[in-house]
């Protein structure tokens, strides 16, 4: 994810906050460290959703990979009387990294 030659892992937290009939909700946020000495280098915000998965994918073919994640805009989010129609504002996030070194226009 960054320009560092050590290896990186990401991991995702999650826990269960509630159920509904058509879907659950979690809590989750991710951590990212350093593979071999075991150093945190950046740990997420815990954002709510009904998914509790992480994409990363090199998208833009530049040899690092980009972070995806779906979740609530403020955890926010409303049903109806039965606990259906889920409506929300959905955040659709990607991480990446930027090169500092590198001069935009």
């Amino acid at each position: 994810m960054d320009n560092d030659r050590s290896l990186e892992e990401v991991m995702l937290f999650s826990a269960h906050n509630g159920h509904y009939p058509y879907f659950d909700l979690f809590k989750n946020y991710y951590v990212i460290i350093d593979y071999y000495t075991k150093e945190i280098k950046y740990m997420s915000d815990i954002v709510v959703s009904t998914q509790r998965d992480l994409t990363l994918e090199d998208r833009n073919n530049d040899g690092k990979y980009e972070l995806y994640r779906t979740y609530f805009r403020d955890g926010e989010f409303s049903v109806d009387e039965h606990g259906n129609n889920l409506k929300t504002t959905w955040v659709y996030d990607c991480i990446e990294w930027k090169d500092d070194k590198k001069k935009t226009k």
